[in-house]
């Protein structure tokens, strides 16, 4: 990753030990990969930290982050971003969705990027240089379907290139940070730690089923003593199918719970209840052609 750790040639010692901007299609993972970078670091997942950016839409709302001023309503409170460091230094930082967050909600990242500090209303400067800090945005998501449209109307592995998806948020994160928000200097700093994450294409389905696969079997084996069994591939058939239908591509790993969820586990819940199999039982599963769920006892 194109991350600054430690101090940087020429730089201020305070800046954060890294810097990122995840940006790409919802559901791909953005925010997983930060809770993933904050246990390799810290091993610990209270050391994670997340900012909703959409309840900081009004220019105001930047008091929330450092405190009220004094004589004003919270002022004892302080501010939640300066509090946080202040308590826990040693954090990821995720301000997730940055561009729903007002323009004067964002100056205050100039500071913690180039000081590595923020000073609170009650004159208390918090130290980010023993943090990690990472954005997150979805700018260029309104754009994916022209794109896909382009390149037959649906995801494969090769098809639309990642190289044109990388170029259309590229393009879209610049014009939100320059033109529509004009803050340039934020988009500068920046840099080469913005960082794109590719579309969810099948492969990339085919292993998020494999996990729910493995969690309904081990749930089944803790909770209720038999075993359950996924022969061949055909759940994950069945569900890439799924999401090359309407939208579903656009919404990523959470459409792909989603199918999981209605068209596996909920009827494979509702057999297990009625016909009770025993412990240390086999239960085979998969997807008829048809697509319907198909359970037998091995």
């Amino acid at each position: 990753f194109p991350v600054t750790i430690g101090h940087t040639a020429g730089g201020k010692a305070g800046r954060p030990r890294g810097v990122f901007f995840f940006v790409g299609p919802t559901g791909v993972g953005k925010t997983e990969l930060a809770k993933a970078v904050t246990e390799l670091i810290f091993s610990d997942p209270n050391a994670f930290a997340r900012f909703d950016m959409s309840e900081y839409k009004e220019g105001h709302s930047a008091e929330r982050l450092t405190g009220s001023p004094p004589g004003y309503v919270g002022y004892e409170e302080g501010g939640q971003l300066t509090n946080r460091m202040l308590e826990h230094p040693f954090s990821v930082l995720l301000f997730d969705e940055v561009e729903k967050g007002n323009p004067l909600v964002l100056d205050k990242f100039l500071q913690i990027l180039d000081d590595g500090r923020l000073t609170d209303s009650k004159g208390q400067t918090a130290y980010f240089s023993q943090s990690l800090t990472i954005f997150t945005s979805n700018c260029g998501s309104q754009q994916l379907d022209e794109l896909i449209q382009k390149h037959g109307g649906q995801v494969t592995d090769e098809l639309p290139p990642y190289e044109e998806v990388k170029q259309l948020y590229l393009r879209a994160v610049e014009e939100q940070f320059v033109k529509t928000m004009q803050r340039p200097g934020l988009f500068n700093r920046l840099g080469d730690s913005i960082l794109v994450f590719d579309m969810l294409r099948p492969m990339h389905v085919a292993g998020i089923v494999e996990k729910f696969q493995k969690q309904i079997t081990r749930a089944a084996q803790e909770k209720l003593g038999f075993n359950i069994v996924f022969p061949d591939s055909s759940v994950s058939r069945m569900v890439q199918q799924r999401m090359n239908v309407a939208d579903n591509a656009k919404y990523g790993g959470r459409r792909v719970r989603t199918i999981v969820e209605s068209e596996v586990q909920r009827p494979l819940n509702r057999w297990v209840f009625e016909n009770e199999p025993t412990q240390g039982s086999t239960l085979e599963v998969s997807v008829t052609v048809e697509g319907r769920l198909q359970i037998n006892k091995a």
